[in-house]
């Protein structure tokens, strides 16, 4: 089994790996694109930060939804963090010792 700081270290090389390969080679995709004509350098900075806004985008989206799938296996009735009917409180049942989901721990760590 991972333990929880090899889990993160290898997440942030492949999560940085894959961001340095989405920096490299959108650009030049995402070049005819810019609405930038006059300036060249502007538009290659334009181009530059599109791509990283994609790649921002992407992750937080899967970030976003692993995290929602994590809290959505807590073992409680009430989850009033979605809406329903529930207090802080539930969240605390069994507070030092509670039973945590594995998922849980991983979205913590990324």
């Amino acid at each position: 089994m991972i333990s929880e700081l090899a889990l993160a270290i290898k997440a942030s090389f492949i999560f940085g790996f894959i961001e340095l390969a989405f920096r490299k080679w959108l650009p030049p995709y995402m070049y005819k694109y810019c609405k930038e004509q006059d300036d060249l350098l502007q538009r290659k900075l334009r181009t530059e930060k599109a791509a990283s806004q994609i790649f921002k985008t992407i992750y937080y989206s899967i970030s976003t939804f692993y995290g929602l799938k994590a809290m959505n296996q807590i073992p409680y009735e009430k989850k009033w963090f979605f809406g329903t009917i529930g207090d802080f409180n539930d969240l605390c049942i069994g507070f030092p010792y509670y039973q945590a989901t594995p998922l849980i721990k991983n979205v913590a760590l990324i």
